[in-house]
């Protein structure tokens, strides 16, 4: 399960440079790193930092680091959740084209979030522990 949820961290990231939204009347496309023409700035920077970090957690195989990684999860959440009620609302009367891309930044997060709680994170310090104190 920890692959299949580096495979999703790496399509959010993939999905950040794809187009999220199009604006035909102003003939505006917005990606995750280009938003500039609706003053949001790169709202895609912030997955693809969360994104890395949390596959550099998972690489660790530590306890600590799956902890650490679904803290990190829930801000991803969060931020793929503000960046699909802000990005696709309507604006005076003018309403945005979804893409794919912005549903894969919804879905993306929340699917690696339930990958990581479905990893086996035993230990194996522990596990000798408990056979050891059997045994006495």
């Amino acid at each position: 399960m920890k692959w299949l949820s580096i495979a999703t961290l790496a399509l959010l990231i993939y999905s950040c440079f794809l187009p999220w939204v199009t604006i035909e009347s102003q003939n505006i496309m917005v990606t995750g790193m280009k938003a500039e023409a609706i003053n949001f700035g790169k709202p895609g920077l912030l997955h693809i930092v969360l994104s890395v970090i949390m596959m550099m957690l998972l690489l660790l195989n530590k306890l600590w680091s799956f902890k650490t990684a679904f803290f990190i999860s829930a801000f991803n959440i969060a931020w793929s959740l503000r960046n699909f009620i802000s990005i696709s609302a309507c604006s005076a009367g003018i309403c945005p084209t979804k893409h794919i891309s912005l549903y894969i930044i919804l879905i993306a997060p929340i699917a690696a979030t339930v990958f990581l709680l479905l990893i086996n994170k035993e230990v194996p310090g522990k596990k000798e522990e408990i056979n050891m104190t059997r045994e006495v």
